[in-house]
């Protein structure tokens, strides 16, 4: 059902060690900075004072277009004002700075447990009939590998076969609610659950959905060289993200369920075929990564259905995301769940620096954008990728090589567009082929003279769209002249 392409080239993936090794949880930030703009929506703060007290579960900020879509505090603390954080796709953003109560030190079950609750708090002030979900027996949500470190009367270790049996059996006996995919979208909305795969809000997929689609899908598809966060959260939270896949199947009339891994380094870390009666979809090709996905198949992230599963059938905020902190100038590369708003220099610090630094990447190496140590962890954001000074590589002119299009899955000739772009020739065809263009990369990981050729062809494709809709204003402005 799910397949690859033969096309793109093979990658040297570098995900350990921080695949082996266990999900870091950071503290609580000192200082935190949440960002007033996510999926593409901006907030706007509502009643806050500077030097104002905030508690955890309070609603700082509106989306201007919506007021059912909030900003919802994760801490207790003191309101210090609007500072600006630079954003690897908005530029520079406003954030709301907290300084935190017991920041730097508290447990986050803690945190965890005073957020349950808050979602039906926060649908009943909107008035949106949100269902509230039954609750989980204390023991269902116990950690797998606890579980799996168990021993028996004899005080034998557990084998893998009877840990692999208890595990499908603990997630086929996961208590669900009863969910329409309207309701479902509701308390997506209400926890403002961003899917990972996209940056969009997981409540617009989810309305836009119907009954007619032919299967559910988890994807934790790491397909860049450092970036495994994907199957870290799937490994920590494995029945959280098969439950909240569950309601999904559930709310769509039972259809079919997988979850899609990638690589034989992500696939190795989970035996079997399936996981309860979930299909394990093992898949390996080459970069770019384009699975190739039926009709009708709805996909959402692995952190976007942890968070799904917490608002449906635990009344939980997620407030946290899991980042891959890795590169070639970090000592102890680690998967690390962080609260959104952490200044990401706290995060790199946590896992050392071996080299000097040249360039930090938000994402991976591939399609990453340049942040600055001052950027903040944001909703979707995946992997923190840091580059040596030795790879960071300054660019010189274009030696009219080839390999930008030798290697381009479109083949869409990057190297002719960037010509055209410098010499501003929009109504060139070659510069019209930017539109094509899926993001992937390769013509700037290829380039022997360092250009990122990958950025010249998005703002092309960025201008090609302006100028279509400058011409569409300007047909209708003249076709209202007309009528009149």
């Amino acid at each position: 059902m799910f397949n690859l392409p033969h096309s793109g080239i093979k990658l040297n993936l570098r995900k350990e060690p921080a695949l082996s090794g266990p999900v870091f949880c950071a503290d609580m930030p000192k200082t935190a900075f949440l960002p007033l703009k996510s999926g593409g929506k901006d907030f706007y703060p509502e009643g806050l004072k500077i030097g104002s007290e905030v508690q955890r579960g309070q609603i700082l900020a509106y989306a201007r277009e919506d007021r059912e879509l909030r900003i919802i505090s994760p801490f207790d603390g003191i309101y210090e004002g609007i500072a600006e954080k630079k954003h690897p796709y908005y530029r520079r953003i406003s954030c709301l700075q907290i300084s935190t109560s017991g920041g730097g030190g508290e447990e986050t079950t803690e945190d965890e447990a005073a957020a349950e609750g808050v979602i039906a708090d926060a649908a009943a002030i909107s008035g949106t009939d949100a269902v509230r979900g039954t609750a989980q027996d204390s023991g269902a949500t116990e950690d797998v590998t606890a579980q799996g470190e168990e021993t028996s009367a004899a005080g034998s270790v557990m084998s893998e076969d009877d840990k692999t049996a208890l595990e499908e059996e603990d997630i086929l006996d996961i208590p669900l609610p009863d969910m329409t995919l309207s309701q479902l979208a509701e308390r997506a909305k209400a926890a403002g659950i961003i899917d990972e795969t996209d940056g969009v809000f997981l409540y617009e997929k989810l309305l836009e959905a119907d009954e007619s689609c032919c299967a559910a899908a988890v994807s934790s598809l790491d397909s860049r060289p450092f970036a495994s966060s994907g199957t870290a959260a799937l490994l920590k939270y494995k029945k959280e993200v098969c439950g909240g896949l569950r309601l999904i199947s559930q709310a769509m009339g039972g259809v079919s369920k997988h979850i899609l891994i990638y690589g034989e380094e992500c696939a190795g870390k989970i035996a079997g075929d399936s996981i309860g009666d979930i299909k394990l979809v093992k898949l390996v090709g080459n970069y770019p990564f384009m699975p190739m996905l039926p009709d009708g198949a709805f996909i959402i992230g692995v952190q976007a259905a942890k968070a799904l599963y917490d608002a449906c059938a635990d009344d939980k905020l997620n407030f946290k995301q899991i980042i891959t902190v890795s590169g070639s100038a970090v000592g102890n590369p680690q998967n690390i769940e962080a609260y959104i708003g952490t200044p990401i220099i706290e995060l790199i610090e946590h896992c050392s620096l071996d080299l000097r630094p040249g360039r930090i990447l938000a994402d991976n190496v591939m399609m990453g954008q340049s942040i600055s140590a001052s950027s903040v962890v944001f909703p979707g954001l995946s992997a923190i990728t840091v580059l040596t000074d030795k790879e960071t590589r300054h660019a010189t002119a274009c030696i009219g090589c080839g390999r930008c299009v030798n290697v381009c899955p479109k083949k869409i000739m990057p190297c002719y567009i960037l010509r055209d772009y410098q010499n501003e020739n929009i109504n060139g065809e070659d510069f019209r082929r930017a539109q094509s263009c899926i993001g992937c990369g390769l013509c700037s990981y290829v380039c022997p003279s360092g250009i990122n050729v990958a950025k010249i062809v998005a703002r092309s494709a960025n201008v090609l769209r302006r100028a279509a809709l400058y011409e569409h204003a300007a047909r209708q402005g003249g076709q209202q002249e007309e009528s009149v």
